[in-house]
Formats: structure tokens, sequence, C-alpha cells
């Protein structure tokens, strides 16, 4: 199991040349993703199973023009990196307007509670813990456990 960066790609190709893969799953419980795997052979990446906070195939609003203007842009669809960048980035932008100020105290304020239509569906802003909370996420249900 591993998940981040170059030390992935380079497990993945030792892995490979032991040949445990694609005998075995490999499994990046949770990785950027398309970012890294892209630089593997289509044959290393067979019984791969990767989890991410944001897959380039999601099905909104805003992830259909974000992933369709990354590509035309970059030739590439986008992975969980500049997904989060541009889903906190759009969350603070909508933040801004929300205060009608930059100030980060005023900033912080409004995002306390706030719900914005994001990525991968309504995103809210948890205003006890300051979490951001996916639709699927069970924000309440952690906090209590806290």
């Amino acid at each position: 199991m591993i998940n981040f960066g170059l030390d992935t790609v380079t497990a993945a190709r030792e892995i490979f040349n032991f040949g445990l893969t694609p005998k075995l799953p490999l499994i990046l419980t949770w990785s950027a993703g398309v970012e890294e795997l892209v630089q593997l052979n289509p044959e290393m990446r067979e019984n791969m199973w990767v989890g991410s906070n944001f897959y380039y195939t999601a099905d909104t609003p805003v992830a259909r023009e974000f992933v369709k203007n990354y590509t035309a842009k970059y030739g590439s669809p986008p992975g969980y990196a500049p997904a989060a960048a541009y889903g906190l980035t759009r969350m603070t932008l909508h933040a801004m307007d929300k205060a009608k100020s930059t100030e980060v105290p005023d900033v912080i304020k409004a995002c306390e509670g706030m719900e914005v239509e994001d990525l991968v569906g309504k995103m809210r802003v948890d205003a006890k813990t300051t979490r951001r909370c996916a639709p699927t996420s069970s924000c309440a249900a952690r906090r209590r456990t806290r």
C-alpha cells in the first residue's frame, strides 16, 4: 500500500519488476493519481486500485466545467492536486463575496456554516470544527466522537 508522489511511481515499478503486479493488487488508498500514474506503463497500472478525493469523471456542473477547461489548457485531465486547489480557491472566493471583505477575520467568519456547489456537489463548512464537508462525509458524526 503506497500513496503519493515519486515514491509511489518508484515503488510501483519495483513491485512490477519483482513480478508481484498484476498478479496481486496494488492498492493506493488515497493518491493524487492522474498526475503520477501517467508515468507508468499501462502494464504496470494493471490491477492497481486508486482512491482519491477527486476523480475527473465526477458528474457535477462545477466538475464538468473545471475538467473541460483544465484538459483544454494542459492536455490531460486534472487529478487531486489541481482539483483541491481549485475547490479551495472557489470556496475562499465565495467567502470573500459573502463577507464583502478580503480581511482574514471577516473571511473566516463568512466560511462558518457556508454552503457552496463544488466539484463533488454541495460542500459545507462545519461552523464548530471549520472542516470542509463533502456531501458523502459525516462531519457531524465525527464531531460527536471527538
